[in-house]
């Protein structure tokens, strides 16, 4: 919701989306009218749908697990989710994620 506004705007925003999906199960359920009815005056609908379809495999995958699931690490299971590649990159530039060959190091 940060990404590209301003922190007055996304506070109000961001309790509202709490409220109306408060775990990963509510999300994952949601109906895309309603999210996108939430996510109104941010921008960047795309994001909102990426965050549900992130919301669905974790949710989805729960019942296994990730690392089976995926059948790799978590960072790199973080990169398959929607989206993800984008703040692994920030992470990354920010020096809070190391990315050493193929796979990531804290």
């Amino acid at each position: 919701m940060l990404q590209q506004t301003q922190i007055p705007r996304v506070l109000p925003k961001y309790e509202e989306f709490l409220q109306e999906f408060p775990t990963l199960e509510a999300l994952a359920k949601a109906h895309n009218h309603k999210l996108l009815s939430v996510w109104k005056g941010l921008g960047y609908w795309k994001r909102a749908l990426a965050l549900k379809k992130t919301a669905k495999i974790i949710v989805g995958s729960r019942a296994t697990n990730l690392r089976r699931s995926f059948g790799i690490s978590l960072p790199e299971q973080l990169e398959k989710l929607p989206a993800s590649k984008k703040i692994l990159a920030s992470l990354e530039k920010d020096g809070l994620l190391k990315k050493k060959r193929n796979s990531y190091a804290l």
